[in-house]
């Protein structure tokens, strides 16, 4: 089990007391000491390292993690971009409104699409602001991300798949017939949107995860190769189990605070 931003050990006491195996990161040097005397046994290891940069178990994993909002988007693209990812589960404390649109039914943005193609992504529950010290300015989701089985789109359409979103939401706001009309032929592109029952002047950000599976299957299964979309958008596919600078150091102190002292929220 991997804690990310472990903090005082707020959330790896009860794993380990359950009886799991944790590996809790911490970038903040005060605290991972911290941690390595509160949990001096054999079964809580402690990583001093930026939970952005740690690498990630090939084998498979599971996560919890309480981490600063700021950062809920790349962590999420950590776990959830990579074709390759041997995550199991992941539990993370996110920001309500964040947790709200990763979990939506009909996400108005590709890179949560490409997620929630591969992983069923709900919210488990909702904190109150109230309940962290010191407390955010907005309550907190709970958010549970699980593989799909079998995924909507398999493994050998994703690539494919990545680059149609990536392609159709160049602009959001354009009509799916539009933004579908240089992949498929006329013939094909009626039938499609007819079968589907999408008016082919509604917008590309309003479809749903599984009308975005049916087109990718139809356009691997009909559509010639040479006609496909191109290129690759930097979300998708990227291995998980390297390290990922995504920004300088510079940067990340920044986004964190000075080094030693970004603001945590940890429940009361």
């Amino acid at each position: 089990m991997l804690d990310l931003g472990a903090g005082t050990g707020a959330l790896t006491a009860p794993l380990v007391g359950a009886g799991a195996r944790v590996v809790a990161v911490e970038r903040d040097a005060e605290l991972a000491v911290r941690l390595r005397r509160r949990f001096n046994h054999a079964n809580v290891t402690v990583l001093e390292q930026d939970v952005l940069e740690v690498p990630l178990p090939r084998r498979p994993y599971r996560v919890v993690a309480s981490i600063p909002f700021a950062i809920t988007t790349p962590l999420l693209g950590r776990l959830l971009d990579p074709t390759d990812s041997s995550l199991e589960q992941a539990a993370l404390v996110v920001e309500w409104g964040a947790g709200k649109r990763v979990s939506h039914r009909r996400p108005a943005n590709p890179r949560i699409l490409w997620w929630r193609a591969r992983f069923d992504l709900r919210i488990a529950r909702q904190i109150r602001a109230e309940s962290f010290s010191p407390p955010p300015r907005v309550d907190a989701a709970v958010l549970v991300a699980v593989p799909q089985a079998p995924p909507l789109v398999l493994r050998r359409e994703q690539a494919p798949f990545a680059r149609l979103l990536a392609k159709a939401f160049e602009t959001r706001r354009a009509p799916v017939g539009d933004a579908l009309a240089p992949i498929f032929s006329k013939r094909q592109l009626r039938r499609l949107l007819y079968d589907l029952s999408i008016d082919p002047q509604l917008p590309v950000a309003l479809l749903g995860i599984e009308q975005w599976a049916a087109i990718n299957a139809t356009m691997v299964a009909l559509v010639d190769p040479a006609r496909w979309p191109r290129g690759r958008p930097a979300w998708s596919g990227a291995p998980g189990t390297t390290p990922v600078r995504l920004r300088g150091r510079r940067s990340a102190d920044r986004r964190y605070g000075r080094s030693g002292s970004h603001r945590r929220h940890r429940r009361k």
